[in-house]
């Protein structure tokens, strides 16, 4: 099964990004073709710490007991600025930026650190991607992304509850995700 370990987030924080998503939206699909640019579901908004492309129920198993080993004071994030990946010219995703003052690398690192062994390492990038883009984007576009740069959203407390296994379900209509 495809699966990711997630925060999730506080129902106000989902609330004001899917406003802000849903406007953006409007502005940028008005020069689009349909189905340029897929914006991540209202109720999908998550941070994925890790993701796996395929694994079994025991090691879904194990990985949720590793996360119930994290053991973390809880921290503030703030949820700001607009970017995208791979860059300006080239872009494929759009994402929210989360400063933590390190605390969620911290939390990312040990994750990584329990989990190397049987999965072995991985990368990590604090943001929530808000949109996935599947065409190239005219000039205009960009420049109406990129007018919201410094937007701010808010910020949260993350506590150890908050991370969770998900499992990924593809469909059609997008992907349902499910708490493991």
């Amino acid at each position: 099964m495809r699966a990711f370990i997630a925060v999730d987030l506080p129902k106000e924080i989902k609330t004001k990004i899917n406003h802000f998503k849903h406007q953006l939206k409007a502005e940028l699909t008005l020069d689009s073709p349909r189905n340029a640019i897929k914006f991540v579901e209202d109720e999908n908004l998550h941070i994925t710490l890790r993701f796996f492309k395929d694994i079994n129920d025991q090691q879904a198993a194990k990985i949720k007991e590793i996360i119930k080993t994290l053991s973390f004071e809880p921290f503030n994030v703030d949820c700001e600025e607009l970017g995208v990946f791979p860059n300006e010219n080239y872009i494929r995703v759009i994402w929210i930026g989360i400063k933590s003052n390190n605390n969620l690398e911290k939390v990312w690192a040990e994750l990584n650190s329990k989990l190397k062994e049987e999965f072995g390492t991985d990368r990590f990038s604090a943001h929530l991607t808000i949109a996935r883009v599947k065409t190239r984007l005219t000039k205009s576009q960009i420049e109406k992304i990129f007018r919201y740069k410094n937007q701010k959203f808010g910020n949260f407390v993350i506590t150890p509850k908050m991370i969770l296994l998900k499992k990924s379900t593809l469909t059609p209509e997008g992907p349902i995700y499910t708490d493991l």
